[in-house]
């Protein structure tokens, strides 16, 4: 307790001959350490306020609503930031801080994905924006929002790190498809993946080529599609499930540095799929391929001759 709200100690730190300033060090020093008790850290903000404000409002969770007012009462831009965006400010001042200054603190409110008010969420979806909230306290209250009539809505508990199974299972067959196919992407099911892939064709393949465990065949099938967008090849060709047939189809089907950059990236690059992209001669190319460890060893002179040719 002394250290928060004692006196400077009358015997001077060699290292901080002036004591003032030690104890002021030292202070500081206890409100950025996460460990300490919340009861301190008060303590600390009453025995020097404001000096401490700011690291208190970005780093602790555990103050009193009134200390989170107080805070605001500063008035002072940077304590506010953070006020909205810690983890343990109350919802009404959450609230707040969303519909205060014309929006100016959205941004900042939308950040703190665990107390940010279910409703507020809701209107970001159906404003068409993120409305954070993915690793919301209130898993249930978001789950809930699968039954929503908007289908923006509908999204918003599918993007929760803890969504639910059952969840998920139900919106696979929702009516609108991009609520349905996020549900198949969430859903982990390689046969759910190979579905989606048949149902919604080029329109969904970029979403799935993202996904890191979407098997194999489905990627083969993306990269091997001439109506595939050259951005859902490009993904295929960075999975990392990407086996050597699938790398072949993206180079055939797709052409061009970005294309040769990502095999030549790839760790199951084939020697003579490594070989084609080094004879290509895209610089960013040789410089990938240089680093992979199947790089043929007749294709190791042109990639150093590459490095060395001014």
């Amino acid at each position: 307790m002394l250290v928060t709200t004692g006196p400077a100690p009358l015997t001077p730190c060699p290292h901080h001959p002036d004591a003032d300033s030690a104890l002021a060090e030292l202070r500081r020093t206890a409100v950025d350490n996460r460990r300490a008790p919340a009861s301190a850290v008060e303590e600390v903000l009453s025995a020097t306020w404001p000096a401490m404000a700011v690291p208190a409002a970005g780093y602790w969770n555990g103050l009193s609503a009134a200390t989170y007012e107080r805070l605001l009462d500063l008035g002072d831009p940077q304590v506010t930031a953070r006020v909205a965006g810690n983890l343990g400010t109350p919802a009404y001042l959450i609230r707040r801080l969303y519909e205060a200054e014309q929006g100016r603190w959205r941004a900042y409110v939308l950040s703190n994905g665990s107390s940010i008010p279910i409703d507020l969420m809701v209107d970001q979806a159906l404003a068409g924006r993120s409305g954070g909230g993915h690793f919301h306290w209130d898993v249930e209250g978001v789950m809930a929002l699968a039954d929503h009539p908007d289908p923006r809505v509908r999204m918003v508990p599918l993007n929760h790190v803890r969504r639910q199974p059952r969840v998920v299972s139900a919106l696979i067959d929702d009516p609108d498809p991009a609520v349905a196919l996020l549900a198949a992407l969430c859903s982990g099911d390689p046969e759910k993946h190979r579905e989606a892939a048949r149902r919604y064709g080029p329109s969904g393949y970029e979403q799935l080529a993202h996904q890191l465990n979407c098997p194999a065949d489905v990627l083969l099938t993306i990269a091997q599609d001439g109506r595939s967008p050259f951005e859902a090849v490009l993904a295929v060709a960075y999975n990392g499930n990407a086996t050597p047939a699938v790398l072949a189809a993206c180079l055939s089907n797709q052409p061009g540095p970005e294309m040769d950059e990502a095999v030549a990236e790839h760790p199951s690059a084939s020697p003579e799929q490594l070989w084609q992209v080094v004879r290509a001669g895209n610089p960013s190319a040789l410089r990938a391929a240089a680093n992979n460890a199947n790089l043929p060893p007749h294709a190791v002179d042109l990639v150093l001759a590459s490095c060395l040719d001014p």
